[in-house]
C-alpha cells in the first residue's frame, strides 16, 4: 500500500526544525496543503504562535509587528500569494523589517 503524505524526516520537518532552532516562534499562514506539515507542527508546538490569515498581506503586517515585539516569524503562502502582498512589501522596505517567507507551488505538497 502506498504511503500518503510526507514521510518522517521530510524536508518540511527539517525546515520546521531549522526555523525553530533559529528562534522563529510566529507562524503566519493562509491554509494550504503544501505547508500542511509545517502548519500542523506549529499548531501542535506550545512554543509557537500560529495565526491563520485570510490574505497573505495580513501576514506581512503580522511579521512586522512580531519584529517590533522582539519575535521572529515566517509567512507560509502559495506562490500565487506573493502577488497578493506586493503593496504591503513596501512596509518591509520602509521599516527595514526582516522578512522570512516560504512559497509553495500551487497544488504541491
Amino acid at each position: 500500500m502506498a504511503q500518503s503524505g510526507p514521510v518522517p524526516g521530510s524536508w518540511q520537518d527539517e525546515l520546521y526544525d531549522l526555523l525553530r532552532r533559529n528562534n522563529v516562534t510566529q507562524f503566519a499562514y493562509v491554509p494550504d496543503a503544501g505547508h500542511r506539515v509545517m502548519i500542523d507542527r506549529a499548531l501542535a508546538d506550545p512554543g509557537a504562535h500560529s495565526v491563520a490569515l485570510t490574505s497573505e498581506e495580513e501576514g506581512v503586517a503580522l511579521l512586522a509587528g512580531a519584529d517590533l515585539g522582539g519575535a521572529r516569524g515566517v509567512l507560509l503562502m502559495q506562490s500565487s500569494g506573493t502577488g497578493n502582498c506586493l503593496n504591503m512589501l513596501s512596509l518591509i522596505k520602509g521599516g527595514r523589517f526582516p522578512f522570512r517567507f516560504r512559497a509553495a507551488l500551487l497544488g504541491s505538497s
